[in-house]
């Protein structure tokens, strides 16, 4: 089935979907399934749709979709070829919050009075599909979100158009901040020091394996030293 476009479409949306090369996609709905949800399938990936926004904008809710099938392939073959091939999304108006994901139940959930009011950020879907691809055991919080940022970063699909980027680090910060604050320690460390590092990196997290000693024995130094080789000169 097909999703209704509504007569009022928002036209800051039709940029965004021309700048990402936009196709619709097939949508359906399963016999005696959920009534709030489509079911959408491309190239063994299937993505589940739960729309309890009390009225998405239909080509929004596409945006969303085509980033989806835009990036999770390629997370899968770069990152994790084990992961899911079933994931649900849910938009909910009860969650106040932005998105989360729940790797363990292949589900991400995105707070609809967040998608209303940021239309054009569908790259929240790149950082939170990542967190369905890590699916890590256990492992520091701040490498977790720094990866997840550090993809945004490499694969978003419309970051540019959100103002959204990794910026310079602040005086005071620490790489324990996670999210973006690492995600660019990583992009440093990606280009003046090695090369495929955050793979490597994100390997260690999902096997379990990953300590302090990791950056010693990819770099030379602990992250504490990288940081501080960082700061002292942080271009990219």
């Amino acid at each position: 089935m097909q999703l209704k476009f509504y007569k009022k479409t928002p036209l800051l949306l039709l940029p965004v979907l021309l700048c990402m090369g936009f196709r619709s996609n097939h949508i359906s709905r399963e016999t005696g399934a959920n009534p709030l949800a489509d079911t959408i399938r491309q190239k063994g990936i299937t993505l589940i749709v739960e729309d309890r926004s009390e009225g998405m904008d239909n080509l929004q809710k596409q945006a969303l979709i085509h980033t989806f099938f835009t990036n999770y392939s390629r997370f899968i073959k770069t990152f994790n070829s084990k992961a899911t091939r079933t994931i649900l999304f849910k938009i909910d108006s009860g969650y106040t919050g932005v998105a989360y994901a729940d790797a363990k139940l292949g589900m991400v959930c995105y707070g609809a009075d967040y998608m209303k009011k940021h239309p054009k950020d569908v790259d929240v879907v790149t950082h939170e599909v990542m967190h369905i691809i890590q699916n890590y055991p256990s492992g520091p919080g701040w490498v977790t979100e720094g990866i997840a940022d550090y993809v945004r970063h490499v694969y978003g699909v419309n970051n540019a158009a959100t103002g959204w980027a990794l910026r310079s680090p602040r005086p005071g910060e620490s790489y324990t901040n996670g999210y973006g604050t690492a995600a660019r320690l990583f992009a440093w460390i990606e280009l003046r020091v090695k090369k495929g590092i955050v793979k490597k990196l994100d390997a260690a997290m999902r096997s379990g394996t990953y300590t302090n000693d990791f950056w010693v024995k990819e770099t030379g130094k602990d992250i504490d030293l990288l940081w501080k080789d960082y700061i002292n000169k942080p271009e990219l």
